[in-house]
């Protein structure tokens, strides 16, 4: 079995087991009320996004991770606003590649600015600078004219982190995500 047809085994999987929590999570209340906290529908969704991704199932990508936008936003707390920020890169990638660059574009613009000022802030976080390079390959699908300049950004941005950070899953599929992205760009 090669690499392709394992990480598409693997994708199907993570999505048959994140789409029930993400569904029960949008609509569960405890006894007195209360919604599910931010972090359930976000995961989820957030893991359903990436693996339908990468199955090039874009429509389900944008459904899914529409679905979570909502409440992320809703929440006005630090953990809120980065899911927030990561449901909109997924949803503006997702839109990018149904040809709904304008769209993304828009969406992606108010994420990208408050990721650029933390950027700019915070050189001793990590995850918020992998956070800004994942905005900046989401602005790149949508900017044909900077392309090229974005995805070095965000390669440099993700070639800087600490050795530890580069080798984890989650950062290897965003290095990889605009490697691809570079190639298509030099090839076309």
């Amino acid at each position: 079995m090669n690499i392709r047809a394992v990480l598409c085994i693997a994708a199907l999987s993570a999505v048959a087991a994140a789409q029930p929590q993400l569904k029960t999570s949008l609509t569960w209340k405890d006894r007195y009320g209360h919604a599910s906290p931010v972090a359930c529908p976000s995961i989820a969704a957030l893991t359903i996004g990436n693996a339908e991704l990468m199955l090039g199932d874009y429509d389900a990508a944008k459904s899914a991770v529409s679905s979570a936008v909502p409440v992320a936003a809703a929440g006005n707390d630090w953990p809120s606003r980065n899911f927030h920020a990561s449901l909109v890169v997924l949803q503006s990638i997702a839109m990018s590649r149904l040809g709904q660059l304008a769209e993304a574009r828009a969406l992606l613009t108010p994420v990208l600015d408050w990721q650029r000022a933390r950027f700019a802030r915070n050189h001793d976080d990590a995850q918020q600078r992998l956070d800004y390079a994942s905005a900046l390959y989401a602005l790149a699908l949508t900017d044909a004219a900077h392309r090229s300049e974005l995805l070095n950004q965000a390669s440099a941005i993700i070639a800087a982190l600490p050795a530890d950070m580069r080798s984890l899953k989650s950062t290897r599929m965003w290095r990889d995500r605009v490697q691809v992205e570079r190639g298509h760009t030099t090839a076309g």
